[in-house]
């Protein structure tokens, strides 16, 4: 009777509890988020002026200059697209575990059942010695448990999707080549050529369906860097490749 009698005001401090713990949860993710946004800019322009240095000093030829745009795509794509993607999982992780046990009510019936209904003793004298410790123990077992589950799910799909991102580059830069005709090139036509093929991707005209995802997310995620002329586009796009 006296847990019981006692129960409105527990409910009422879990639940209040939550919401602490959610509102801090989001402030530091938006503080980290600004931070990240801020460290990426600062990047973007030390890169930047590091590529014209090198094109200056040292007069990169194709295969350098396959390597520094194979360099910034892999920075784009590994850090902040999968910055984003990796935020996606967490939220699906926080939803699974909220969908678990959404409020405080349920939180707290979940703790009784599992102390006291399936008669864990040891568990029931951590309930009775202090009940929101235990909650918070509950929750961070169910989190750590959904965590693994969904990472090891989606740690091998992420690797592919990212392999076949860099798949479709070599495979743009091939097609890119094939329009050259022996001739030098700019890099802007590389570019323009990626925005076409994620316009009709997004458009549903694409002629077959190999990269047809990848297009729009490359065309986004294209490097901001000079339109350097490629003297041999065929060796250019091979290296490309092998990066």
């Amino acid at each position: 009777v006296r847990l019981r009698g006692g129960r409105v005001a527990f409910l009422n401090a879990a639940h209040l509890n939550l919401r602490l713990s959610v509102h801090q949860s989001l402030v530091q993710a938006e503080t980290c988020r600004t931070d990240r946004q801020w460290s990426q800019l600062r990047a973007h322009k030390q890169q930047t002026q590091e590529e014209f240095l090198a094109m200056v000093q040292r007069r990169l030829g194709d295969a350098g200059r396959a390597k520094m745009l194979s360099d910034s795509f892999f920075d784009a794509l590994a850090r902040e697209w999968l910055d984003e993607t990796l935020v996606e999982v967490a939220a699906d992780v926080r939803a699974r575990c909220l969908a678990d046990m959404p409020d405080a009510s349920t939180a707290a019936e979940r703790a009784y059942q599992q102390a006291f209904v399936e008669r864990n003793w040891d568990q029931v004298m951590e309930y009775v010695v202090d009940v929101n410790a235990y909650l918070r123990k509950i929750f961070s077992t169910l989190f750590e448990e959904r965590k693994l589950s969904i990472t090891r799910a989606q740690r091998p799909r992420l690797a592919a999707q990212l392999g076949a991102l860099f798949d479709a580059l070599a495979s743009v830069a091939q097609r890119w080549v094939h329009r050259q005709t022996g001739q030098q090139a700019r890099l802007s036509g590389l570019q323009d050529m990626l925005r076409n093929l994620a316009a009709e991707s997004r458009a549903g005209q694409g002629k077959n369906a190999d990269h047809q995802d990848a297009w729009p997310l490359l065309s986004e995620r294209f490097p901001v860097v000079a339109d350097f002329t490629i003297d041999d586009p065929p060796r250019f796009a091979h290296e490309l490749g092998l990066q």
